[in-house]
């Protein structure tokens, strides 16, 4: 029963779930805490009146394209504010090869996941042990309930239990909730560690992932607590979207075509001209257009990072026109509890 309310869960050693109080089971430690467990009973509750059914756990395929390959589909991102640092948004497949490198001079690394994507952090963390890191496996809860105070708070205790210093790594692997808590995690733990963030959903890979908005959610509204922090890296594995449910894939299409309106019409022309390759998951055009996608966003968000204005001085579109769509979802998303 108490596996089945947990809110977060953390895979470290048993002196270290001692001394934080958690419980030990099969899978890892546990959170325990009273508060947390009566807020996971009202959620719980909420989703059975609702008829709420979570995803079933599929793990994402870590084979694929040569490293070669992948990196002649790179876009490199210049964030040219302030003291923002440029880094890398790779696009291809079989990625794993690059984190390592993305991570270097980092002695520990916390691999912030949900659950259904524990098999994956599994061989992520295999990898990164094989480098010589110290991993850590985070379990957060699935979709927006990842996204509050309570699981930040739970996340910061394991980073200051594990010993994180200001050299030291997150990885958010997931989908765009689990990337925005990775980030505000990495954003504020010693005011702001390295973060690489691997978008396991193609709305993350083409929004969330990328550009360096972080946040989580309060009952006053959607991503109100958040910061800029931009990621060392990004790693979008177009392998993982084949276990991605197709009501999902067409959700992060409808941010691709979004994007096409707001800045580049030949992403229209590509999906008009072939809707059924658009969406297929081992063809090059979803590839392609995830880096035109992205190629916009890094233009964007180059000029305004911190979302001063719908246009930059030089008549270039600024950051606030990216959230086309998205105010009136929030608005929506917050009036059903992000349950819907």
């Amino acid at each position: 029963m108490f596996e089945t309310i947990a809110l977060a869960k953390v895979s470290t050693s048993a002196p270290h779930a001692r001394q934080l109080g958690y419980l030990r089971d099969s899978d890892g430690v546990t959170m325990n805490r009273d508060r947390l467990i009566t807020d996971a009973k009202t959620i719980a509750l909420d989703r059975a009146r609702t008829g709420y059914a979570p995803p079933a756990p599929q793990p994402i395929p870590v084979g694929g394209e040569s490293v070669e390959a992948a990196l002649q589909l790179g876009v490199h991102l210049a964030w040219r504010a302030g003291r923002i640092t440029e880094h890398d948004v790779v696009i291809g497949r079989g990625l794993l090869a690059h984190l390592p490198r993305m991570l270097a001079g980092s002695a520990r690394v916390a691999i912030i996941h949900p659950g259904a994507l524990l098999t994956t952090a599994d061989a992520v963390r295999d990898d990164l042990d094989a480098a010589g890191f110290d991993v850590t496996l985070v379990e957060i809860p699935e979709a927006e309930d990842a996204k509050t105070a309570e699981v930040a708070a739970f996340c910061w205790q394991v980073l200051g239990t594990a010993g994180f210093t200001r050299s030291d790594s997150v990885v958010g692997l997931g989908g765009g909730a689990t990337t925005d808590l990775a980030g505000f995690v990495a954003a504020t733990w010693l005011r702001g560690i390295r973060v690489v963030q691997i978008p396991t959903t193609l709305l993350g890979m083409v929004d969330a992932a990328v550009g360096g908005k972080t946040g989580i959610n309060t009952a006053a509204g959607k991503n109100l607590v958040g910061s800029f922090w931009s990621p060392s890296g990004v790693l979008c594995d177009v392998n993982a979207l084949a276990t991605l449910p197709r009501n999902d894939l067409l959700a992060g299409m409808a941010e691709v075509v979004k994007i096409g309106f707001v800045a580049d019409p030949t992403i229209l022309d590509d999906v008009e001209s072939d809707p059924f390759g658009a969406t297929d998951t081992t063809g090059d055009l979803l590839t392609d257009l995830i880096r035109r996608a992205v190629q916009v966003k890094s233009d964007v968000v180059g000029a305004d990072f911190r979302e001063t204005s719908a246009t930059s001085g030089d008549g270039q579109i600024g950051r606030e026109v990216l959230n086309y769509g998205h105010t009136f979802g929030h608005a929506v998303e917050r009036r059903e509890r992000y349950r819907w």
